[in-house]
């Protein structure tokens, strides 16, 4: 079992596609639908001038269908993903997300016990610690590599005068998420931004393919 943290000091600084030929063939379906009532419906007009339209309009609606495969057909098509599949990662987005939920409140509760207010948890700071987190993970390393860049991307939404970073990673743990935060309550630098003059806060959680968790949470002083 492992568990390591590195504290950053205080800084002041499914897209859905539409195809238009799917479309355009369910355009064209309708209209000879219509086209069949209309027949049906209206009895001076000749059946002789109805069905050639409707003829038509099946003609050019398997015609698209036809232009719709053969152009797919030339492209990879997309794998499929499997219901298990879906359900993991489902498991395990829900997973992180109570792992984030117990992290921040275990950090406000020791914040109160210090007399101090808590933090507010801010999704646009979330954004950039969770996706710094996934680096980590992906890199199987811990640091703060990028750490100004993240928070001039937050101060692009939310203008911070002060801001400061705490990480971790470990693997072995029934609790990963609060082994961090004990972990950073017994390193001076990570109990110093916990308890530092903040009052936002952003909280991400990545784990990799050898089942390690890493955390990444960012604290900021509007």
């Amino acid at each position: 079992m492992r568990n390591t943290a590195c504290d950053r000091p205080v800084s002041d600084s499914r897209i859905a596609k539409l195809y238009l030929s799917s479309n355009l063939r369910g355009w064209l379906m309708k209209i000879m639908r219509r086209a069949i009532l209309a027949c049906q419906w209206v009895p001076l007009r000749p059946l002789a001038l109805c069905w050639p339209v409707t003829a038509a309009l099946l003609w050019a609606s398997c015609s698209v269908g036809y232009l719709e495969s053969s152009s797919t057909s030339s492209a990879s098509a997309p794998a499929e993903v499997s219901s298990a599949a879906i359900a993991e990662g489902l498991a395990a987005e829900a997973e992180v997300t109570d792992m984030a939920q117990i992290i921040y409140q275990q950090v406000n509760e020791f914040r109160r016990s210090q007399g101090l207010e808590p933090l507010a948890l801010e999704s646009v700071i979330s954004v950039q610690a969770n996706q710094h987190s996934e680096t980590m993970a992906q890199s199987s390393s811990l640091s703060h590599d990028g750490f100004e860049q993240r928070i001039n991307t937050i101060r692009q939404s939310l203008p911070l005068r002060s801001a400061a970073e705490n990480v971790a990673f470990n693997s072995g743990f029934n609790n990963p998420a609060e082994q961090a935060v004990e972990g950073w309550k017994n390193s001076p630098g990570h109990r110093q931004n916990m308890l530092g003059n903040f009052s936002k806060t952003g909280i991400g959680i990545s784990q990799n393919e050898q089942g390690e968790y890493y955390f990444t949470q960012i604290f900021g002083q509007p």
